[in-house]
């Protein structure tokens, strides 16, 4: 597959193999990790209303979403919200939003815990968590748009800081939904 043409809107951001890589990437020792992402960039899109992809603040309404079934019923999502010109280039680049993978990633990234090697930075190298989908189904995605969303946060007790951001918890309507792709069926050798 060829890389989709980018965007204006992303072409200052930093690339990798002719893909845009997001906002919310994870670099370690000045290496870009596509399908990894920094935690506390994800919280700051959602707190703050950045765009995932690009970074910049989010202004259309209804706000956009890229996500699954299960963010719908469940009304939350742990992605920040995108631009609709981000969104689209992230639906032809990102073969898993694109529906092009049966299937999470079959092996876990390199997941050394090493820490970064930039003076300041706070993506504390890779995190293996339990909660990883390796080799899991894939869901088809969805775009959503909703109303609004608020702020989830671990502790309610707690003031809202970036550090204590869990996702979007969508507030209002979802407006719409429509369908992205479906994953890929694996193909099986006769």
């Amino acid at each position: 597959m060829t890389s989709p043409p980018v965007p204006h809107r992303l072409a200052g951001r930093p690339t990798l193999g002719g893909l845009v890589v997001p906002f919310v990437s994870l670099e370690q020792g000045g290496r870009h990790h596509l399908g990894q992402t920094r935690g506390l960039r994800v919280a700051e899109c959602i707190a703050y209303r950045l765009c995932q992809v690009c970074g910049e603040k989010l202004t259309d309404r209804p706000i956009l979403f890229l996500g699954t079934q299960s963010m719908v019923d469940e009304g939350f999502s742990a992605e920040p919200a995108v631009h609709p010109e981000c969104g689209a280039y992230s639906i032809l680049a990102c073969p898993m939003v694109a529906g092009r993978m049966a299937t999470y990633a079959k092996h876990p990234h390199d997941a050394t815990g090493a820490p970064c090697e930039l003076p300041g930075c706070d993506c504390g190298g890779f995190v293996v968590s339990n909660e990883s989908p390796v080799g899991a189904p894939a869901e088809p995605w969805l775009r959503i748009w909703v109303d609004g969303y608020a702020i989830g946060v671990r502790d309610a007790s707690e003031p809202i800081t970036v550090g204590n951001v869990t996702g979007a918890v969508f507030i209002g309507r979802i407006v719409k939904t429509r369908p992205i792709g479906a994953p890929q069926l694996a193909q099986v050798a006769a």
